[in-house]
């Protein structure tokens, strides 16, 4: 419903820009209010933030990696 893949939205949640209904456990199954998705999916400003988030992480996460991987 955002355009994120399942895995980002715990980017997403870490970084603050989405939160789950009531107080679950950090590996317990997350719900979302379907009247807030639908808020944030026309928000074009949180959806370019929150694209922001999620590139730059990836981003991070491949520098990190190929940085590791690299005998320099």
């Amino acid at each position: 419903m955002l355009g994120f893949l399942p895995h980002e939205l715990s980017i997403l949640m870490r970084m603050g820009l989405l939160k789950p209904l009531g107080d679950p456990s950090p590996n317990g199954h997350k719900f979302f209010s379907s009247d807030e998705l639908k808020t944030l999916a026309a928000d074009r400003r949180w959806l370019d933030k929150a694209t922001r988030v999620v590139t730059r992480f990836w981003q991070t996460k491949n520098q990190k990696r190929q940085t590791t991987l690299s005998p320099t």
